[in-house]
Order: C-alpha cells, then sequence, then structure tokens
C-alpha cells in the first residue's frame, strides 16, 4: 500500500467527493431556471421593484452556491490527481 494510494471505504467517498460536489451545483444552478410565483401587487410600481429585487437577490445566491460547490469539485479533482 503506497502514500499516495487511495483504498477502503474513505478512498471511494473520496473519489465520489466531486461528483456529488457538481450534482449539488447542477441543483443550484436548476433553481435558477426554475419559474416561482412573487407576490406583488401589479398596480404598484414599489412592490414590483421590490420583487424584482428579491428574485434577482435568490438567484444570485443561487448562482453563487453553484459556482462555490462547482469550484469546490474542481479543487477536490485536482488534490486527488496530487495525491495519486
Amino acid at each position: 500500500m503506497g502514500v499516495g494510494r487511495l483504498h477502503g471505504l474513505f478512498g471511494r467517498a473520496i473519489i465520489l467527493l466531486p461528483a456529488i460536489l457538481w450534482a449539488v451545483a447542477v441543483f443550484y444552478g436548476a433553481l435558477i431556471l426554475l419559474g416561482r410565483r412573487y407576490r406583488y401587487f401589479a398596480n404598484s410600481p414599489d412592490s414590483s421593484r421590490l420583487a424584482f429585487r428579491r428574485i434577482n437577490r435568490k438567484k444570485a445566491q443561487h448562482l453563487n452556491r453553484a459556482f462555490a460547490f462547482w469550484l469546490t469539485g474542481v479543487v477536490v479533482v485536482l488534490v486527488i490527481a496530487l495525491v495519486r
């Protein structure tokens, strides 16, 4: 058993970790595309403006989370490649 080898259940979990992280990234990315109903008064410009800001803020949060999970998966792949 070499120092740089990943064996056993722990090794398999580490190898599957990027796929799991990327699946979570795809989930958050898909949430951006899904339409949701937001409550606002159609006759009130302030209400619709606030709803639009809420929508943009929520989508930005999902996009940031998707990017963070994707990047973490890439880093894990690079670490695995260096360890092997």
